[in-house]
C-alpha cells in the first residue's frame, strides 16, 4: 500500500512539473507576444506621427495657396471664406480676371482628400490652364482638359468636384459648367425663392464618361450667386446630426438684402451655431458675388 501511495505521489509530482514546464513556456510564448506587440505599437505610433505630419503639411499647402487678394471688380462684389477640415481636406478656390477686361471667372474644387485635392491644384495651379480661363475658353472645355489631365491618376474611390463660371458685364451674363456637389444658387433680388444652379455633368471619377456641358442665365441688380462645397452639410454637431440644406437655404434668405459679407457671415454664422463647437471634419468654402447698382449693360459687340 506504501508503495502504491508513494507511486501516486511519483505521478503527482511529475505531472506537476510537467504542468510547471507547460507554464514556462506558455510564459516564454507570452513574454515574445508582449515584446511583438510593443514593437509593433512603436512602430504604429512612427506611423501615425508620420501621417499626422504630412496631413499637417497638405492643409498648410491647402491654406496656403488659398488666394488672400481678391481683385476688385467694379460692378462686381466679391466674398469668400475657407474653412480648413481637421480630416477630410480637399478644397480650392480662385477668382480671375480675363484679357477682356469685362469678363471674370470664379473657380472652386472639391476632392475626395488632400491626395487627389494636390492633383487638382498641380493641375489647376499650371499656367497653361490659368492662360486658357483669362483668354475665354469656354467653361465646358476647360473642365474638359483638366479632367483628361486628372483621369490618369484617380483611383477606383478618388472623385473631384469643379465648378468655373463667368460673368460677362456687357450684359451681365453667367455662364457655368459644374461637375459634382456644390450648394450653387442664384439669389434674384427681391424674391424669396432661391435658384439652384444644378449639375451640368456628374462627379469626376475613374468611371466618368460624360459630356461637358455649360449653361447660362442673365443677372440683373442686387442679384447674388451664392456657391459653397458640400462641407457646409458634410459637418456633423455633437448629436452626429448633419446641418440641412433646408437650414443653409433659410440662412441665405434671411441675411440682410444687400452686401456680400453679411450674407457670407449669415451662413457660417448660423452654421457654427449648429454645430455647437464641434470640430469640423471637412474643409468649407463659401464664395458670394453680388451685382452692384448701377448696373450698365453694353451692347454685345
Amino acid at each position: 500500500m506504501i508503495n502504491s501511495m508513494s507511486a501516486d505521489i511519483q505521478d503527482l509530482v511529475e505531472k506537476i512539473k510537467d504542468l510547471e514546464n507547460q507554464l514556462l513556456e506558455k510564459d516564454n510564448e507570452l513574454f515574445a507576444y508582449r515584446k511583438t506587440v510593443t514593437q509593433l505599437n512603436g512602430e504604429i505610433e512612427k506611423l501615425i506621427t508620420k501621417v499626422s505630419g504630412q496631413l499637417n503639411l497638405a492643409q498648410d499647402i491647402q491654406k496656403f495657396l488659398q488666394p488672400t487678394n481678391i481683385p476688385i471688380i467694379q460692378g462686381i462684389d466679391f466674398s469668400t471664406k475657407f474653412l480648413a477640415g481637421s480630416r477630410f481636406g480637399g478644397n480650392y478656390y480662385d477668382i480671375f480676371e480675363h484679357q477682356d477686361k469685362l469678363k471674370i471667372s470664379i473657380l472652386l474644387s472639391s476632392a475626395s482628400g488632400f491626395s487627389v485635392s494636390s492633383q487638382v491644384l498641380s493641375i489647376l495651379i499650371k499656367m497653361s490652364t490659368i492662360r486658357e480661363i483669362r483668354k475665354g475658353t469656354p467653361n465646358e472645355k476647360i473642365l474638359e482638359m483638366i479632367f483628361s489631365e486628372l483621369v490618369p491618376v484617380l483611383g477606383e474611390k478618388d472623385n473631384a468636384s469643379l465648378f468655373l463660371g463667368t460673368i460677362d458685364k456687357r450684359n451681365y451674363q453667367f455662364s457655368y459648367s459644374r461637375s459634382g456637389s456644390f450648394y450653387a444658387y442664384h439669389q434674384i433680388h427681391g424674391r424669396e425663392t432661391l435658384s439652384e444652379l444644378s449639375e451640368t455633368q456628374g462627379l469626376m471619377t475613374s468611371k466618368f464618361n460624360s459630356a461637358f456641358q455649360s449653361r447660362q442665365m442673365t443677372l440683373n441688380q442686387f442679384d447674388r450667386l451664392v456657391i459653397l462645397t458640400q462641407g457646409i452639410v458634410e459637418n456633423k454637431n455633437r448629436a452626429g446630426v448633419s446641418w440641412p440644406e433646408t437650414a443653409l437655404k433659410e440662412s441665405i434668405r434671411k441675411a440682410p438684402k444687400k452686401g456680400t459679407h453679411e450674407l457670407r457671415n449669415e451662413i457660417l454664422f448660423q452654421n457654427e451655431k449648429y454645430l455647437d463647437g464641434h470640430e469640423m471634419d471637412y474643409d468649407v468654402t463659401v464664395l458670394v458675388a453680388e451685382v452692384k447698382d448701377p448696373v450698365i449693360k453694353l451692347a454685345t459687340p
